[in-house]
C-alpha cells in the first residue's frame, strides 16, 4: 500500500519520497536556481565594482601624491612685495601647497575706502604672471584688512565694528577683481582679518592696509580652510616675520576659526 501525502504548497497528491508534488518541486527548484544565480551575479558585479573603485582610488592617490610633491615654486609676480611658499603644509586632515602674497605699497588700500586703492587705482592691475597663477590654482583666498585708524566721534567698540566691516568689504572687492580675471573654474574665498589692534603709532599705517592674496595650488586629503591657512601663517611666520602680523595684529584672526565673508 502506498501512503498518499498532500503537497504542503498546492494541496495536490504527493506519492513521492519528497515533501512537494512533482510540479511544485520543479518550480521550487527552478526558482531557487534563478535566485541563486541572480544573487551570485549581483555579488560578482558588486565585487568587481569595488575592486575597480579601489584601484582607481589607489591610482588617484598615487597621482595626487606625486603631483603634490612635484609642484615647483613659481616666479614672484612683479606686484608682490612679500611672498612665502609652502610646498607641503600638513594641517592634520590633509596637506596643501600654499603661496602667501602681500602686494607692494602701490596697492595698499586708500585710507577710509573699501573699493579704492592708492594712486586712484580702480582695481588691482595684476600682471600676466599673477593672472596665470590665479587661474592655475585650486583656490584663491582674498584677505581684507583695516588699519588702526577709527572713525571720529564714535566709541571704541563702534569704531572697531566699522573697521571690521570695512575689512570684510575689502575682501569682497579683491574677490571681485580676481573673478574678473578668471577663465578657469577656481574657488574664490574671502577672509576678513579685521581691524589692526595696536594703535600706539598712527604716523604711518600703510603696511596695515596691504592687499593680500593667497593661492592654494594643490590639496590632498580633506580640505579644511581654517586649519590649512592657520598652519600656513604659522609656518610662514617662522621664516618671514612679516607674516606674524596676520595672526597677532588683527582683531578677527585670534581664534581657532577665521571669519569668512559669505
Amino acid at each position: 500500500m502506498i501512503d498518499l501525502m498532500l503537497c504542503p504548497k498546492c494541496g495536490g497528491i504527493n506519492n513521492q519520497s519528497i515533501n512537494y508534488c512533482r510540479e511544485c518541486s520543479r518550480n521550487l527548484h527552478e526558482g531557487k536556481w534563478w535566485k541563486t544565480l541572480s544573487l551570485r551575479f549581483i555579488l560578482w558585479v558588486g565585487l568587481f565594482e569595488l575592486t575597480l573603485f579601489s584601484f582607481r582610488l589607489i591610482e588617484v592617490n598615487i597621482n595626487l601624491y606625486f603631483d603634490f610633491k612635484s609642484v615647483p615654486k613659481p616666479s614672484k609676480p612683479i606686484e608682490v612685495k612679500y611672498e612665502w611658499y609652502g610646498p607641503d603644509i600638513n594641517y592634520g586632515d590633509g596637506k596643501a601647497t600654499v603661496i602667501l602674497y602681500m602686494l607692494t605699497d602701490e596697492y595698499k588700500w586708500e585710507l577710509g575706502w573699501y573699493d579704492q586703492l592708492n594712486k586712484n587705482y580702480e582695481k588691482v592691475p595684476l600682471s600676466n604672471e599673477m593672472i596665470g597663477l590665479i587661474n592655475g590654482s585650486r583656490k584663491v583666498i582674498c584677505v581684507g584688512t583695516s588699519s588702526g585708524e577709527m572713525k571720529q566721534g564714535v566709541s571704541f567698540q563702534e569704531g572697531r565694528i566699522i573697521e571690521e566691516q570695512r575689512a570684510g568689504k575689502r575682501a569682497e572687492t579683491i574677490a571681485k577683481w580676481v573673478r574678473e580675471r578668471l577663465h578657469d573654474p577656481v574657488t574664490v574665498l574671502k577672509l576678513n582679518a579685521g581691524h589692526w589692534i595696536r594703535s600706539s603709532d598712527m604716523t604711518n599705517t600703510d603696511h596695515q592696509r596691504r592687499v593680500i592674496i593667497i593661492l592654494v595650488l594643490r590639496i590632498i586629503g580633506i580640505w579644511d580652510k581654517d586649519k590649512a591657512l592657520r598652519k600656513a601663517f604659522e609656518d610662514a611666520a617662522r621664516e618671514e616675520p612679516i607674516y606674524k602680523i596676520i595672526l597677532k595684529e588683527y582683531s578677527l584672526t585670534q581664534g581657532n576659526r577665521f571669519v569668512w565673508v559669505e
